[in-house]
């Protein structure tokens, strides 16, 4: 059993001095005073990032990809410009605060300055294509004609009112069928309405003279542009019940019209070897031109003018054009000519290329050997 300790055993134990603790004490108030005392470092300044300048990124090439509106935002901001704004008058002025108070403008960020600077590009570069277009057209105005269009007068004089674009099956070639019309008016009324066209400011210095070529079916009158003295020639074409109006440089003769009209009677090859021929586009050739230079042997009446071509070098084009199309083109030394002909080798087209003494070579054909 333990027994309580005595005071005269407390009395031996060792208890601490007191002048100890307060050595202690006044040891740390020391250190912490000359911890205290030593000098903080220097705070270094800290680098922030410098800013672009915005003139170098305007020189830079930006590409920025800007959505288009969608049409709800679109109609939005309809809404809100369509929306009438008070008058100046009428809105209560709001006095400017104070210097002190105005809250500090913030500096654009990059990408505020990217923005504003591709948007600014795009605005002077739809402004320079806008003007770009204006000077265009007006390029293209200033270039038309004194009637404010780019039409051929004669073209013009042409036109038919109430007439339907086409020669109906008339023209194998397909530009002059293009350039046809057909009406179910007479001859004369056609040539009435022309007439009273002349009459009219735009067609004034148009005159019609009298018929130059009549032959049954067809009839031809010249058309003479007074200020320029420019002739064309107006052809009236009866066919399948309609009458077809058509405009030549020059005068169409007999068996190149009958050609045209007997199409629908010829042979299947002669059709073919035909629709050929007159789809060769080319130029126009004179009948006067052409006459003083054919062979001696060969009767007028018979000679169909295909046109005339430049060179040598375009007739061998010409044959080979032909032979491509499974023609055979053979050529007869007695005569000067070409014998043309398809598949039955029944039917035949002989051609013909007469030098013009200027360079130039005319075509014609017949449908006899001579």
């Amino acid at each position: 059993m333990l027994r309580k300790p005595t005071p005269s055993l407390l009395h031996r134990l060792n208890i601490p001095s007191p002048w100890l603790f307060t050595g202690t004490v006044l040891i740390s108030l020391g250190l912490h005073g000359v911890f205290l005392g030593l000098p903080l470092p220097e705070e270094r300044p800290v680098n922030e990032p410098e800013t672009p300048e915005l003139d170098v990124l305007a020189n830079q090439d930006i590409i920025q990809i800007i959505p288009l509106p969608d049409d709800s935002t679109g109609k939005d901001q309809a809404e809100n410009q369509s929306a009438p704004s008070p008058p100046a008058a009428d809105r209560p002025s709001e006095p400017a605060p104070p210097a002190a108070d105005r809250p500090a403008q913030p500096t654009p960020s990059v990408d505020n300055a990217l923005t504003t600077s591709t948007e600014a590009d795009n605005t002077n570069r739809l402004d320079n294509d806008l003007d770009n277009n204006s000077v265009s057209q007006g390029q293209d105005t200033g270039n038309t004609g004194e009637d404010g269009g780019n039409t051929d007068p004669f073209s013009a004089f042409l036109l038919y009112d109430g007439a339907v674009q086409g020669s109906d099956g008339f023209f194998l070639n397909s530009t002059k069928d293009e350039e046809s019309q057909h009406t179910d008016h007479s001859f004369a009324d056609i040539l009435a309405t022309y007439q009273n066209k002349t009459q009219q400011d735009e067609f004034k210095d148009f005159t019609i003279n009298p018929t130059i070529v009549e032959e049954g079916f067809f009839v031809v009158h010249e058309v003479t542009n007074q200020k320029n003295g420019e002739k064309n020639y107006l052809h009236l074409i009866e066919y399948n019940s309609k009458q077809i109006i058509v405009m030549f440089g020059r005068p169409q003769t007999l068996i190149e019209l009958k050609t045209n009209q007997n199409f629908s009677t010829m042979t299947p090859d002669d059709q073919i070897m035909e629709k050929a021929l007159a789809n060769l586009n080319l130029e126009e050739v004179a009948w006067e031109d052409v006459n003083p230079y054919l062979p001696s042997n060969i009767n007028s009446e018979n000679v169909l003018l295909r046109g005339k071509i430049e060179s040598e070098d375009k007739k061998n084009e010409l044959l080979a054009e032909l032979r491509n199309q499974d023609f055979i083109v053979d050529y007869n030394k007695n005569t000067n000519s070409y014998t043309l002909v398809y598949q039955s080798q029944f039917d035949f087209i002989q051609l013909y290329f007469v030098d013009l003494g200027n360079g130039e070579i005319a075509l014609f054909s017949t449908k006899t050997i001579v």
